[in-house]
């Protein structure tokens, strides 16, 4: 109980610093209006082909496996025998680089196909974050 305690109190002080650093000096708020925030979508205008050479190379990086010439249709839990740790740090190094956010619990449900996963991270980066592949 005194865990849910603190935890709760840590996130009001939190809250209480974020909303002063963004209050001016009149009192009225300076932060960014929702209308004016897309949630879930990339900042970035990406080609289809640029995210699947960024994925590729996201890959190559946490695997130390060459995907390039591989067929769309490789599984890579099946094929390439990424697991689910492995999977889970490609997630986040695709959300950190393409700056989108979707659920990794989700992710890790099914085996993506390198297509499937490329299609999903652009659509993501293209969309309201309602992906529904």
């Amino acid at each position: 109980m005194k865990v849910k305690y603190i935890a709760i109190s840590a996130f009001l002080i939190l809250s209480a610093a974020y909303f002063s650093e963004n209050t001016s000096a009149s009192g009225s708020s300076t932060m960014t209006s929702s209308s004016d925030i897309v949630p879930y979508t990339s900042p970035f205008n990406y080609t289809k082909e640029e995210v699947k050479s960024i994925v590729e190379m996201i890959i190559e990086d946490k695997t130390g496996m060459d995907v390039r010439n591989l067929p769309n249709d490789t599984y890579l839990v099946k094929d390439l025998g990424i697991d689910s740790l492995g999977m889970v740090e490609i997630i986040i190094e695709c959300e950190n680089f393409f700056q989108i956010s979707f659920n990794e619990a989700d992710a890790l449900q099914y085996d993506y196909t390198i297509g499937q996963f490329v299609e999903m991270i652009w659509h993501f980066c293209t969309s309201d974050g309602d992906y529904n592949g």
